[in-house]
């Protein structure tokens, strides 16, 4: 869900516990009590709306920052074979003509409907690193690899 679609959701039912009271007493006036809103139903709800606002704008400024300091155009390699073997040579097959920065990179391992798998980054020399993980157990999910 959306950030914006949670906020709404999120204010939305604040706004209807907050005006049950009223409702209740235009709708049905011989109700003997609705329900009350307590300071702490207020303030856990204000909590939450404030949790999705600091979820939404990090996830903007990560994502403004990452593209700021990433060395574009990124590198994809598609995930090809039925073993690790297999996807381990193609991969370093594919990786030795790929034009490696004199510095560290990023790379993030993507699942199936873009989902993030792993993201790691190497060092000055980045030998290897990301051939280091094709055993782990998540890696047979990979559908492709970016690096940055």
């Amino acid at each position: 869900m959306k950030y914006a679609s949670q906020f709404e959701k999120e204010l939305d039912g604040l706004f209807l516990k907050r005006t049950l009271w009223l409702r209740t007493v235009l709708k049905n006036p011989s109700r003997d009590k609705s329900p009350e809103f307590h300071k702490k139903k207020l303030d856990n709800s204000i909590t939450k709306l404030q949790g999705i606002v600091l979820n939404a704008l990090t996830d903007k400024m990560a994502k403004k920052e990452f593209r700021r300091h990433a060395q574009l155009p990124q590198q994809r390699w598609w995930a090809k074979g039925h073993s690790r073997e297999n996807r381990k040579n193609d991969f370093k097959e594919w990786f030795s003509n790929y034009p490696t920065p004199n510095k560290g990179y990023v790379y993030v391992f993507w699942g199936r409907n873009k989902k993030c798998l792993y993201v790691g980054r190497t060092n000055e020399t980045g030998n290897g690193r990301p051939t280091a993980h094709f055993n782990e157990y998540w890696f047979m999910r990979t559908a492709y690899i970016d690096i940055y």
